[in-house]
């Protein structure tokens, strides 16, 4: 069994500490894979299996610790998918073509250029500008609500001391 350590941190330290376990699995998986073989007449610099067994050790962590802040968070779940939205709609907005009135052709092979062609937009670029302002000013009003959410409320969970040392 791993030896673990109790904490109690904020959601917003405890999503820093998330991220910092998937790069410390990442790196410990790429230790692994780069140092799982070696010449015969070389010295294993590291212990990998030491290396992999800190690895899903990390694994059952992050998985322990998404479900914790997934748990804690269900009140604010929807802000959270709202967001998601808000951030899918823009980019929606920002793909539009908005091309309107007379737009010269383009050039082509020859050398030449097509005639110039009439195009309608009915959704005209200032109104996206405006529409995409107003669903980013909506984003930072629930940011502002997740991150205060984030400051206020904790969890408490346990997390194995690999987290704390290097592996050997």
């Amino acid at each position: 069994m791993t030896p673990k350590t109790r904490m109690t941190m904020t959601i917003a330290q405890a999503l820093k500490h998330k991220n910092r376990v998937v790069a410390r699995i990442s790196s410990l998986s790429k230790d692994a894979q780069d140092h799982n073989s070696i010449l015969v007449e070389s010295e294993a610099e590291i212990n990998v299996g030491n290396v992999v067994a800190a690895r899903k050790s990390l694994q059952d962590h992050l998985i322990a610790l998404k479900t914790k802040i997934s748990s804690e968070c269900s009140q604010v779940r929807r802000d959270i998918f709202e967001m998601g939205e808000l951030k899918s709609e823009i980019a929606f907005y920002r793909r539009m073509s908005t091309k309107h009135g007379n737009v010269a052709g383009a050039a082509y092979f020859g050398g030449g250029s097509q005639d110039s062609q009439t195009f309608k937009a009915a959704i005209r670029k200032e109104e996206v500008d405006r529409v995409v302002l107003a669903l980013e000013r909506k984003i930072d009003g629930i940011q502002d609500k997740l991150d205060a959410f984030n400051a206020e409320h904790k969890i408490e969970i346990e997390v194995p001391d690999v987290c704390f040392s290097p592996v050997k």
